[in-house]
Order: C-alpha cells, then sequence, then structure tokens
C-alpha cells in the first residue's frame, strides 16, 4: 500500500456487514482497523426496474 500511498487518497477495504447489511461484524471492524483503516457508514438505496 505504501508503494501507491502518493497516487491514491484512500483504499477500500470493502465491506463489514453480514446478511446483506443487517449485522455488522465487528472482528472484521477490527482487523481492518489494525491496519489503519477507518468506519464510513454509507447509505444505500435500491430501485426495482421493470422492462
Amino acid at each position: 500500500m505504501k508503494q501507491y500511498a502518493a497516487q491514491k487518497r484512500y483504499f477500500d477495504f470493502g465491506i463489514s456487514t453480514g446478511q446483506e447489511g443487517k449485522y455488522l461484524n465487528e472482528g472484521l471492524i477490527a482487523q481492518k482497523e489494525g491496519f489503519g483503516g477507518r468506519v464510513v457508514v454509507q447509505q444505500t438505496w435500491g430501485m426495482a426496474l421493470e422492462g
């Protein structure tokens, strides 16, 4: 990661939830924070399209 730090503003460790966002995987969050990661909460919306 240090190789790309000067070129990139952030690194996405991916989601830390289970069952489609219904619970927070606290062990996974702790591991990511151990690498220097921080939690960012994002609200998502879905829409069913009929065609």
